[in-house]
């Protein structure tokens, strides 16, 4: 790259998880190429987790302290803000999770490249990623692409955290950044629904994505839904909530109430089987169908806010 290319401008979002932190700076430092700039936003400050950040000794990565848990879109929304500042609107800003590292050096520029390709073909370009989905407004639910034989980039909706996602800083100015008082679940859908909304397109790349999702610990193709229950917890509330709330907000209230009573009717269907884990999903889902309704987001209510649904 010469000093006029594009640049790779990286966010990383972390939550107390300081060994997993450090072995992702260490695969990021021996990345070829690395990024140019690493934001490192640190969820939950503790002295051990900024020594890791700031004892790498590169000067390219540089720590914040987030003033309260921002989750992992107020997280990614501060690390965007500081890399704007200076960034030129043909950069590319990379989101990173503390608990994903790049499972190959040459990734980044791998997807750099094709990044690249695909704003050279199609200049409306705003995001490029391993991993990604369609949307069905009808059903509200993700739907997996079928990959088959395809290679190369494939149209979706969104991109999929985790999976190295780069978006355009010109895009990200124009359409803005994370929605901050989602705070956990379906983030990366509406930033890639508001991209789609404005006239972007939003690209993963099948070819690499087979080629690297072995060596992750993924499956090439998704697996189905299970039909009992898991734990009851934060996540669940904020997931359903965040769907109802973007469902609503782009025009899908059909699917709003599809989501809505699903989310009742599976716990209801196992409270022969496991009655007080779903007693304790029906109120949780009661309490996020209500939320998603009224508009009330940001941070859990009553006892589920003390729960911490991750940094990431």
């Amino acid at each position: 790259m010469t000093a006029t290319s594009p640049k790779m401008l990286g966010v990383l979002v972390t939550y107390r998880r300081p060994a997993m932190l450090a072995a992702v700076l260490a695969r990021l430092a021996a990345a070829d190429p690395a990024p140019h700039r690493l934001v490192v936003v640190d969820n939950a400050p503790t002295a051990e987790t900024a020594s890791i950040a700031k004892g790498t000794g590169q000067p390219w990565i540089e720590y914040v302290q987030a003033a309260r848990n921002l989750g992992p879109p107020g997280g990614r929304s501060l690390g965007m803000r500081r890399l704007l500042e200076d960034a030129d609107d043909r950069d590319w800003i990379v989101l990173f999770d503390d608990d994903d590292p790049l499972p190959d050096p040459a990734l980044l520029g791998l997807l750099r490249d094709a990044a690249e390709a695909a704003r050279a073909d199609d200049p409306a370009t705003a995001g490029y990623g391993l991993r990604g989905s369609r949307f069905d407004m009808r059903t509200g639910r993700p739907v997996p692409v079928a990959l088959g034989a395809v290679v190369g980039r494939v149209r979706v909706d969104h991109l999929s955290g985790g999976f190295f996602p780069f978006y355009s800083v010109a895009a990200v100015r124009s359409a803005g950044m994370f929605m901050d008082d989602l705070l956990f679940g379906w983030a990366d859908l509406e930033f890639g629904m508001r991209l789609r909304r404005s006239g972007c397109s939003v690209y993963m790349d099948a070819s690499l994505w087979r080629r690297f999702a072995p060596t992750m610990g993924h499956p090439v193709q998704r697996v189905h839904p299970r039909h009992s229950l898991g734990p009851a917890t934060v996540r669940r509330y904020y997931r359903l909530r965040n769907m109802i709330h973007i469902l609503r907000e782009y025009g899908a209230p059909g699917a709003a109430a599809r989501v809505a009573a699903l989310g009742v009717l599976k716990p209801a269907a196992n409270l022969p089987l496991t009655p007080s884990l779903a007693f304790r999903h029906l109120r949780l889902a009661a309490r996020a169908i209500v939320d998603g309704y009224t508009g009330r987001l940001g941070v859990a209510p009553g006892r589920w806010s003390a729960e911490n649904p991750s940094g990431h």
